[in-house]
């Protein structure tokens, strides 16, 4: 059951997103799996791969102009745009007509709080790992060029390096063909905007929450994730501490995929 089955699904706009789905044998529940900025859907299959054999299906998209979509690589119009391709992912997912689950790692964390603040509890529940709410002084302190053009001619704030390290790193991060080495000042421009006030938005939110954070992250405020964990009213919560760099699906994903399958099983068939 282990090899995934690319996905094509065509948002509102044309834009084809290419995605990796793996279908589990009996499934009880589908979690859609979205990459942080410099990623893709491949940096999550061995996670995919756990919940899988666990009796979750996962689908992990690749955001537009990031892995396996070429087309306008490294851009993103708008956030409107990424609402849309969100709606037409969901479209999909529907279909299956199992409880539906969002999982998002370091800026896709964003990305699913901004979508469901915009659009409403659509989701059974919501788990973020490694979450860049609230990004460390060595990211916060660099600058970020937003404007309007489309070229990608800025390189990602977030070095490799901070992924994880060991042959993990030297094998498959830093040579990986896929992996996202520019970005346009748009992009750069809708991440901002993803960013802003984002702590308000997890606050209002009435989802239930599982949120994962690796003891040696130096790209995210682990302690501001914290509080603001510990101040979420709006649904049942669990926040936890894996060992290892950002990169935690890589450093401890077995115990990664423990958590997330018990959360998701036992969320399933919480009410939207």
């Amino acid at each position: 059951m282990h090899k995934y089955t690319p996905v094509s699904i065509e948002s509102a706009d044309g834009y084809t997103l290419h995605c990796r789905y793996w279908p589990a044998a009996k499934p009880k529940a589908l979690a859609i799996l979205q990459h942080g900025v410099v990623s893709h859907s491949g940096w999550l299959e061995k996670v995919c791969i756990g919940l899988q054999n666990n009796g979750i299906s996962c689908l992990a998209m690749d955001r537009r102009g990031a892995g396996e979509n070429h087309e306008s690589k490294g851009d993103v119009p708008s956030s409107n745009a990424l609402f849309d391709d969100l709606d037409a992912v969901f479209g999909w997912c529907s279909s299956k007509g199992l409880p539906i689950h969002a999982c998002g790692f370091c800026w896709g964390a964003n990305y699913w709080v901004n979508y469901l603040a915009a659009k409403g509890n659509k989701v059974h529940s919501l788990a973020l790992f490694a979450p860049s709410l609230f990004p460390s002084a060595l990211i916060t302190e660099q600058t970020l060029n937003v404007g309007d053009s489309p070229i990608a001619d800025q390189r990602p704030l977030t070095p490799i390096e901070c992924f994880t390290d060991g042959p993990c790193f030297r094998d498959y991060i830093e040579p990986d063909p896929l992996r996202l080495k520019l970005v346009s000042t748009r992009f750069n421009r809708t991440m901002s905007e993803f960013s802003q006030a984002v702590w308000m938005k997890v606050l209002r939110l009435k989802t239930p929450l599982l949120v994962a954070l690796a003891n040696k992250d130096t790209v995210v405020d682990n302690d501001a994730t914290r509080k603001i964990v510990e101040r979420f009213t709006g649904a049942p919560k669990m926040l936890i501490e894996l060992p290892g760099m950002h990169g935690i699906q890589f450093d401890a994903c077995d115990d990664l995929v423990d958590h997330l399958s018990d959360w998701i099983l036992q969320h399933a068939n919480q009410k939207t």
